[in-house]
């Protein structure tokens, strides 16, 4: 819209308040830009983005809801990368010593803990960034994504998979738990975690499936990238993997390698943004619960190794030399929640920093990866509860990685 707006952010639980806002912003003669809708839709992200872009001011209510919704804070992200002017409404919750709101300790905000409207001094300053109307303002989000096609039914709007060409899929993990060995950021005798529930990949992501990012110009848009990301990729002036043109590794169909945790990262948010789901990197401990089910078993598959269920050097046997197909070990290797290839071909990135357990990405601190690869000769390698890790910015030809969702 060519309307001077202000874009209002807020976690659907915070619905009421955020509508009883945008209309005394309408009514004061501010146009207002507030998504409404319960469900993002296929194409939704593009819209808000769009709409955060072309935004004169940013409001966004701070609770501990908006805190732990992937959707506010990526708004809040996109909103401080454009510079819009933000004002925050602290509403309820734990502003001063949450890590997602520190992005405003030097902004002045409004204190509406007793649940009242922000004062006259607010829609001052506001009218410093916006224009106001005589007239009361207009609504100017759009009632449906700009060239969206037909609205589908919901369940069909959530299955899409993903504008990537096959194999690709989702596998729902239920809420479980997972006991993570003892190192870095887990003390001495390890700790049990409990792990929501979300959707895994089924398999890692292919190089057909990688190009699609590059295609879109991945490599040239720093958007995807974190901060530390973006300025490794400009030093080394990456543009695509690191044996992208290696035909021992480039099959369409079998995992990218060759990529630092920065890449995947920014493959699963472009992702995410163009499917309009909140798609990451699974956590270390989505990542054993996906591949390790209920029972704490050793392997995808059991408790005992088998040369002949993952890609792997363990024996002269099966010594491979090279990744394999993301599909070769279907039916064989699968964890109990059908997750394929949880053990072999590549050492899978996660988004856990090994050190201080933080999912946050800085794109700074060493990040763990689990699975075991093809060169790996050692059967300890493919335990699902094993754990190493590096910087982020490292890359190898046994490293990819596979994508997560949030439910």
């Amino acid at each position: 819209s060519s309307m001077a707006h202000i874009f209002i952010s807020y976690s659907k639980k915070n619905r009421a308040y955020a509508r009883q806002l945008a209309d005394k912003l309408l009514e004061l003669g501010f146009d207002v830009w507030i998504d409404d809708r319960i469900d993002y839709g296929d194409d939704w992200w593009q819209t808000i983005f769009h709409a955060i872009r072309s935004a004169r001011a940013f409001v966004v209510i701070m609770t501990d809801e908006a805190s732990a919704s992937k959707w506010v804070q990526r708004e809040v992200t996109l909103a401080d990368q454009h510079t819009s002017p933000a004002f925050p409404v602290w509403l309820s919750g734990d502003f001063h010593d949450s890590a997602n709101w520190s992005i405003y300790v030097r902004t002045q905000y409004a204190d509406v803990r007793e649940g009242q409207l922000p004062d006259e001094e607010f829609y001052s300053r506001l009218a410093t960034s916006v224009p106001r109307k005589i007239v009361p303002g207009q609504e100017v989000t759009p009632s449906k994504p700009v060239s969206a096609p037909a609205a589908k039914p919901a369940a069909a709007r959530r299955r899409k998979t993903a504008p990537l060409p096959a194999p690709f899929s989702w596998i729902n993990i239920p809420t479980g738990t997972v006991t993570v060995e003892a190192g870095g950021y887990v003390p001495e005798g390890g700790q049990t975690f409990a792990v929501p529930a979300f959707a895994i990949a089924t398999y890692p992501v292919t190089n057909a499936q990688f190009a699609r990012f590059i295609e879109a110009n991945g490599y040239a848009d720093p958007q995807w990238w974190t901060e530390a990301g973006w300025q490794t990729r400009t030093n080394f002036n990456w543009t695509h993997p690191r044996y992208w043109n290696d035909r021992k590794f480039n099959g369409a169909n079998y995992p990218v390698v060759g990529v630092s945790w920065h890449e995947t990262l920014a493959f699963c948010r472009w992702l995410g943004a163009v499917t309009g789901e909140p798609i990451t990197l699974p956590t270390e401990q989505q990542w054993q619960r996906a591949a390790q089910g209920d029972d704490n078993r050793d392997y995808p598959w059991g408790n005992e190794w088998d040369d002949s269920r993952c890609n792997n050097s363990v024996s002269k046997d099966w010594q491979r030399n090279s990744t394999s197909l993301v599909t070769q070990f279907e039916g064989q290797g699968d964890s109990p929640f059908g997750v394929v290839d949880m053990a072999g071909n590549v050492w899978e990135w996660c988004l856990t920093a090994y050190q201080t357990g933080s999912t946050a990405p800085d794109g700074s601190q060493d990040r763990v990866l689990h699975g075991g690869s093809w060169l790996n000769s050692a059967p300890t390698n493919f335990n699902v509860a094993g754990r190493d890790w590096v910087v982020p910015d490292y890359w190898n030809l046994y490293f990819g990685f596979r994508c997560a969702r949030s439910e």
